[in-house]
C-alpha cells in the first residue's frame, strides 16, 4: 500500500505554495516557446507565492540522457533573469525531473503543500516533476497557460491529457493564474 512520506500536518489551505518554474532558460525559451518569458516574467512579479525555485537540466557526459538518447551532454543555459531573481533557490539536476532529496527537503522545511508548476517541456520536465512530486506527497498544480513543449502544441495538449490521468483533473490549471487578478484566458494553442 503506498502512503505518503511525512504527511502535512496543517490543512492545505494553510500551507505555504510554492511555484517551482522548470527550465525556463535560454535554450528552453526560444523560436516557437520564446512567448512563454512574457507570461512567466508576470507570473513571477505578480507575488502570488511563498517561496519561487527555478530548475534547469544539466545533462551530463555518461547519464541517461547521453546515453539512451544519444544527446550531447548539454547545459540548458541561463534561467530567465526574472524567474532568476525571484528564485530563493535554483536547482540544477541531470534528468527530467526536477524532483531530488534537496527539493523535497526545501518543500517541508518550507511546509509547502501545493507545487504550482510551469515551464518548458510539458511532456517531458514538467509531467516528471509533477508525477515524482504527486508520489513524494505535494499537491502539484500544473499551470498550463505558463507551460509549453518545444515539440509543438498538440505535444504540449496530450501531456497534460497524460497527467491529468496522474495526478487528477484538478492538478491541472487551464486558466491563467492567480484566477482573480489575471483576465480569464483559456490555454492557448501553446
Amino acid at each position: 500500500m503506498w502512503e505518503a512520506e511525512s504527511p502535512p500536518e496543517r490543512e492545505m489551505n494553510e500551507m505555504a505554495k510554492c511555484l517551482l518554474v522548470v527550465n525556463a532558460d535560454e535554450n528552453g525559451l526560444r523560436g516557437r516557446t520564446a512567448f512563454l518569458a512574457e507570461r512567466l516574467e508576470q507570473l513571477v512579479a505578480d507575488g502570488e507565492f511563498d517561496l519561487v525555485i527555478a530548475g534547469r537540466t544539466i545533462s551530463k557526459p555518461g547519464g541517461p540522457i547521453q546515453l539512451l538518447l544519444g544527446s550531447e551532454p548539454e547545459d540548458s543555459g541561463n534561467i530567465l533573469p526574472a524567474v532568476k531573481a525571484a528564485s530563493q533557490h535554483v536547482l540544477s539536476t541531470g534528468s527530467y525531473s526536477k524532483v531530488n532529496d534537496r527539493l523535497v527537503k526545501i518543500l517541508r522545511d518550507a511546509d509547502v503543500g501545493e507545487v504550482f508548476i510551469a515551464g518548458v517541456d510539458t511532456e517531458k520536465h514538467v509531467l516528471l516533476t509533477a508525477v515524482d512530486l504527486f508520489e513524494k506527497g505535494f499537491s502539484p498544480k500544473v499551470l498550463a497557460h505558463y507551460c509549453v513543449s518545444s515539440a509543438g502544441p498538440q505535444i504540449h495538449r496530450f501531456a497534460l491529457i497524460v497527467l491529468s490521468r496522474l495526478i487528477g483533473h484538478e492538478g491541472i490549471l487551464r486558466r491563467a493564474y492567480p484566477p482573480d487578478k489575471a483576465e480569464s484566458v483559456e490555454d492557448s494553442a501553446a
